[in-house]
């Protein structure tokens, strides 16, 4: 299987990346690195499916890191034979990411998997097709009733509403959260220090919290 090195550009603690569903993502999210290159329509790269081979043990994988395998234009059939091979290789922990956390109920995923979302602001973002960050947190508490563990990304975090911010959080019930900056100068509209400040002292207090090193403008050093 072709894996990526991971340079911890998204995340420092996963080892690699695999894209077996590749495409250009539907959700056009207006601040997402991919949309600078031309891509294919949405397609499962089978030559990576058929090539079953060890994937070794140990290794933290970013399954989809390139385009968000889970909306809804995305077959199920694919996603199901993404899963099922990682079901093949129980020895890595693999992590999945997507803004249609609805889907995830559609899979079995193996025991050690982590399923993300992300939450980057409270409000509606122009231009993005994504469902609206209510949904997302709503449909992740569930999956962490099923028994995964489930983080948030407030990544890139925009300018957002406090207590209604704090209030998806508790919905989403994430085992952590991923706080970091918009680092491609996408023109985003950023909280102050202080609302970020005040928000990673809220959610201290209900989960883990990890705010991420390109965050060093937007926090009281």
């Amino acid at each position: 299987m072709p894996l990526t090195k991971s340079t911890g550009n998204m995340y420092s603690w996963t080892t690699h990346t695999w894209n077996p569903i590749s495409g250009e993502c539907p959700h056009k999210c207006p601040y997402c690195y991919m949309r600078k290159f031309k891509l294919k329509p949405l397609h499962l790269k089978d030559g990576e499916i058929a090539s079953d081979v060890d994937q070794g043990c140990g290794k933290v994988i970013f399954v989809g890191s390139g385009t968000d395998m889970f909306c809804d234009a995305v077959k199920s059939e694919w996603i199901e034979q993404v899963v099922a091979f990682t079901k093949r290789h129980p020895n890595n922990r693999y992590v999945f990411q997507t803004k249609n956390p609805r889907r995830y109920a559609e899979f079995g995923f193996p025991e050690k998997t982590l399923l993300g979302t992300t939450i980057e602001t409270d409000r509606i973002v122009k231009g993005c097709m994504a469902p609206y960050a209510v949904y997302r947190a709503i449909e992740l508490g569930k999956a962490g009733k099923r028994g995964y563990k489930t983080f948030v990304t407030i990544e890139p975090i925009i300018a957002f509403r406090h207590d209604i911010m704090v209030g998806l959080i508790e919905m989403a019930k994430p085992s952590w959260v991923n706080i970091g900056a918009d680092s491609k100068a996408s023109g985003l509209e950023e909280p102050t220090k202080e609302a970020v400040d005040k928000l990673v002292a809220v959610l201290k207090t209900m989960t883990r919290v990890a705010v991420k090193a390109n965050m060093g403008r937007l926090v009281e050093g």
